[in-house]
């Protein structure tokens, strides 16, 4: 399946791939053409006609192979870029919630060693078709030496093709479960991860290392059958072979290879004997099935790998595209009939109305669990309604602090950038924050992870209340801030974002708090109960 939609997509590659493929074994075929011609027609004087032939064959053939696997490499690495593009475009522009599990740790998973697996699948793909080539081309000299002698071999391979058959439906599955078992480790490591602090402290260290031992138990017993799979692959194959073998020369001793020239003109006498140059062009042929055997079960791997992603691509596709929000006609952000649940049989919403004024300041408040955060996600586009709809002003745009700081790689450019350009700016934000301090603590490289939670969102704070957006929502904003600075540094932070603008418009923004004192900044509140909400004045 791997290499049909790889053919599907790059058909002028892979009939080139083929053709140097044949071109290997056709080389190889005819090197032991001439090699026979040579040892048995010619005086070992006359021979240097001959070795220049064959020098010239092999030289042929080693071209041959380096220019399939520059072919092959270059294919694999446009294609793979094609699926991971189309993968992170359908995770840019289609509405579907990437930042939850199981979707978050999915796509993560699959553009890391979901990309791996098919990038190495792919390649052992492309090994196992031309073995294949190889072996096609190579199969019909058999014939040249005996015919007899050929139809046994094909007889004899028979059983050993249905082994493959066999053996290749156990390695899939056992690659599908090692896949399966790898995603799901990634998950437990990066959940022992963050829990370490929180255990450590609630004395829950011991359980969680034990659950997350018995999880790398787990693993290992899949991990070793999946190895243990490939390891057998190929000595079962050699068994079927050389019995085959043994096979054929028990019929040749017995038939005497009567009425095939080729064996007749062996220089040792004997119909067993006679094999000897027939039983060399098999083990020749025998180097493509065993390249076959040994590749197959990583190309078993990416299969699943690619079945994976198509699974994957198919469900972000079958989501909204991000387009233009319907527009409000009253130029109010406005909520009809919204209703919204995080799962089968949850209702946050349930035919939900509102209306906010976008230059006005919203205090959100409400219980835990009454659906604060969700209604910031809905309105900054990051969830879509599961039904009714949600209006916007035309043109308006926002600037969104969620619940957890995020500074991210992109961070330190836009420091410097701002920093730079709007120095004002900066000095304004940093007597409210003290940014110019925290900054210097992380260094010039941005080390980020060493600050405390409390500087990180100082830093996440700047940056959102730097932003020329035209609303503002703020999810719990002095979380980490001292109690003794958090309504100096909001109100402080807001009266910079309520200054009028160049066209004298003043931008508003709802907040999520439970802070009593954002009763002071905001003009009206909205208040949440679920699984209805209801405005007051």
């Amino acid at each position: 399946m791997l290499l049909r939609s790889f053919f599907h997509r790059r058909k002028a590659l892979m009939g080139g791939l083929l053709l140097l493929s044949l071109g290997v074994g056709l080389m190889e075929g005819l090197f032991i053409l001439i090699a026979k011609s040579a040892v048995t027609g010619m005086h070992w004087r006359t021979w240097s006609v001959p070795l220049l032939i064959l020098a010239m064959v092999v030289t042929l053939r080693s071209l041959s192979q380096v220019a399939a696997a520059r072919l092959e490499l270059r294919g694999v690495f446009a294609w793979l870029a094609e699926r991971r593009g189309r993968l992170l475009e359908a995770a840019a522009t289609r509405r579907f919630p990437a930042y939850r599990d199981p979707w978050r740790n999915t796509l993560v998973t699959s553009l890391g060693s979901g990309m791996d697996d098919l990038s190495d699948g792919l390649g052992a793909g492309f090994r196992c078709l031309a073995a294949v080539a190889q072996a096609a081309a190579l199969a019909p000299v058999l014939f040249l030496f005996s015919w007899k002698l050929a139809a046994a071999a094909f007889a004899l391979a028979a059983p050993a093709w249905l082994a493959s058959r066999v053996r290749a439906r156990m390695l899939a599955a056992a690659a599908e479960g090692w896949s399966n078992s790898k995603a799901g480790l990634a998950l437990d490591l990066e959940n022992f991860g963050d829990g370490l602090e929180a255990d450590a402290g609630n004395a829950g260290l011991r359980e969680a290392t034990g659950r997350l031992g018995r999880e790398l138990d787990r693993h290992a017993g899949t991990s070793r059958r999946w190895e243990t799979a490939k390891a057998v692959f190929p000595p079962a194959l050699e068994w079927f072979f050389f019995m085959s073998l043994a096979g054929l020369a028990l019929f040749a001793g017995g038939a005497g290879g009567a009425g095939d020239a080729g064996v007749q003109e062996s220089p040792v006498a004997g119909g067993a004997a006679g094999l000897l140059p027939f039983g060399a062009l098999l083990l020749l042929l025998y180097r493509p099935i065993r390249e076959w055997a040994r590749n197959h079960p990583v190309y078993a791997l990416g299969n699943g790998a690619f079945l994976s992603l198509g699974n994957l691509q198919a469900t972000l596709e079958a989501y909204p595209l991000r387009g233009p929000r319907p527009q409000s006609p009253s130029g109010l952000v406005t909520a009809e009939g919204v209703r919204f649940g995080y799962g089968e049989g949850d209702s946050v919403f349930a035919d939900f109305d509102m209306a906010l004024d976008p230059g006005e300041l919203t205090w959100v408040t409400g219980r835990n669990g009454a659906g604060k955060s969700t209604l910031l996600k809905l309105i900054a586009d990051i969830e879509p309604p599961q039904s009714g709809r949600l209006l916007l002003p035309p043109g308006l745009d926002f600037a969104y602090l969620p619940q957890r700081a995020f500074l991210g790689p992109g961070f330190g450019e836009w420091l410097r950038g701002f920093r730079t350009a709007r120095p004002e700016a900066w000095r304004e934000l940093d007597s409210i924050l003290g940014v110019e301090a925290i900054t210097a603590k992380a260094g010039g490289d941005g080390r980020w992870e060493g600050l405390s939670g409390g500087e990180k969102q100082r830093l996440a704070l700047a940056r959102v209340f730097a932003s020329e957006a035209g609303y503002l929502l703020l999810d719990e904003p002095t979380t980490w801030l001292t109690a003794s600075d958090r309504e100096r540094v909001l109100g402080d932070l807001l009266a910079i974002w309520r200054r009028p603008r160049a066209d004298g418009s003043i931008r508003g923004g709802a907040l999520v708090s439970h802070e009593p004192f954002l009763g002071e900044f905001c003009a009206r509140s909205l208040r949440l109960e679920t699984p209805r909400a209801e405005a007051v004045a």
